[in-house]
């Protein structure tokens, strides 16, 4: 196979489960008056999910406030707008596979029809894409700046029927799919396809509390019993967040060290070499905003692409910043499509 391909996503490949930038702050607020109306749920729970909505609907998004708390070396505060974010994803996903299950058609945030559970775009994408052992293409690869779960979710409900779902952990599912994050362990993926730039918003294994085993598997969880895990959560995370709580969030501009390795540059070394010899690349739901530039220039800048595909509503103002981060220049060979009611394939594949 002399085609090489390169997929990169953003939020707007899974607009239609997870909300976007604009409907961050509201969906967050209708939460809050859900858990606060319906459940029992500790008080922390609801105040964390208040400032989350608050810090949605100021001027810059999310993803820039955490920029702008790291670049002002508030950590501590950097780590609280992560778990918020772990706890609003866990709880969102939750609920909406609840509504799916029960057929609820009423919105919490909107009068808009109910967002689904799973993006089933990403259904369709992984089965074209997979071999006949189930693996994706060896010239297809995935990066992805997304640090919601449904890419994963979708992945282990296409895990064979032989497969043993309790034991499906975060990371048994990337070593089975390959899949890429600074934080985690990943010497034993033996061939890498799939890399999440800001992680993930889940918790890593034996940090929090043990007894709880459910976030750390894809099954549906009963939303009211996920409420008080996440309650207990937040109050261990505040007691020892100074000892490392390895939330699954890590910005890929974060500058990662440990002891003995600077992890952010390990891993995207590792991503470059993942995509080295891309020959066509597939930018769906991603705009390149500013605060990701310099990633982005270090992973395409100098990839000799023989052609780009760009799909979004608003493709062709994407492809004027593509510009930006390109040091060889954009191909001449650029197809935009507005149509997102699937991902796209490249005639190549």
């Amino acid at each position: 196979m002399s085609n090489k391909i390169t997929y990169l996503f953003g939020a707007g490949a899974s607009a239609n489960a997870v909300p976007t930038v604009n409907e961050l702050a509201q969906c967050a607020s209708s939460l809050c008056e859900l858990i606060q109306s319906d459940y029992s749920a500790g008080s922390d729970l609801q105040a964390m999910l208040l400032t989350l909505s608050e810090q949605a609907s100021a001027k810059m998004s999310i993803d820039t406030y955490a920029k702008v708390l790291y670049l002002k070396g508030d950590l501590l505060q950097l780590d609280e707008l992560k778990l918020s974010l772990l706890v609003f994803f866990s709880l969102w996903q939750t609920k909406r596979r609840h509504e799916h299950q029960m057929k609820i058609g009423a919105n919490l945030a909107t009068e808009k029809p109910v967002k689904m559970f799973l993006d089933n775009r990403y259904e369709n994408f992984f089965a074209s894409l997979f071999d006949d052992r189930a693996k994706i293409l060896d010239h297809v690869k995935i990066i992805t700046w997304n640090y919601d779960c449904q890419m994963e979710m979708t992945l282990y409900s296409m895990m064979r029927s032989s497969v043993d779902r309790s034991k499906v952990t975060p990371e048994v599912l990337r070593s089975e799919f390959g899949i890429l994050e600074k934080l985690s362990d990943d010497n034993h993926i033996a061939a890498s396809g799939i890399a999440k730039l800001n992680g993930s918003a889940t918790l890593n294994n034996n940090i929090f509390i043990p007894q709880y085993r459910f976030p750390e598997s894809y099954e549906p969880h009963d939303f009211k019993t996920l409420c008080k895990y996440l309650q207990e959560v937040i109050t261990t995370f505040r007691l020892n967040r100074r000892n490392d709580p390895r939330i699954g969030i890590s910005f890929a501009w974060e500058q990662k060290e440990s002891q003995q390795n600077n992890l952010t540059k390990l891993f995207i070394d590792k991503i470059k070499k993942m995509i080295e010899g891309t020959t066509e690349l597939v930018v769906i739901g991603y705009s390149f905003p500013m605060f990701n530039r310099n990633v982005d220039r270090e992973l395409f800048g100098n990839i000799p692409l023989q052609r780009i595909h760009i799909q979004d509503p608003n493709a062709t103002s994407i492809k004027d910043r593509m510009g930006a981060i390109r040091r060889h220049a954009v191909p001449d060979k650029v197809n935009l499509s507005t149509d997102t009611y699937q991902f796209l394939f490249p005639e190549s594949l």
